[in-house]
């Protein structure tokens, strides 16, 4: 992993303590709770569209990327080990 890669995956990670309102959100959308599902993609979607955005330097293309990183994790939430940590 480049350095500026490991940078911003630590700035994300402090930015943001992963609390336990996060994982009960995480265990209700294992179990297939879209409510649930869409407060975490509520919680995370400007986070992951900033960081797209920083890595793509365009917003068309970092909303496509956002999109498309907020549907892999809905399609594979069920697979989130505990402690899960988005």
């Amino acid at each position: 992993m480049h350095r500026a890669a490991e940078t911003k995956q630590d700035e994300l990670s402090t930015n943001h303590s992963f609390n336990s309102e996060d994982s009960s959100l995480v265990a209700s959308a294992r179990a297939g709770d879209c409510e649930a599902f869409d407060v975490l993609a509520s919680t995370y979607r400007k986070r992951i569209l900033n960081l797209a955005r920083r890595i793509t330097r365009n917003h068309e293309d970092a909303e496509d990327v956002t999109q498309r990183t907020l549907m892999k994790a809905f399609l594979n939430v069920r697979g989130f080990k505990e402690p899960a940590r988005l």
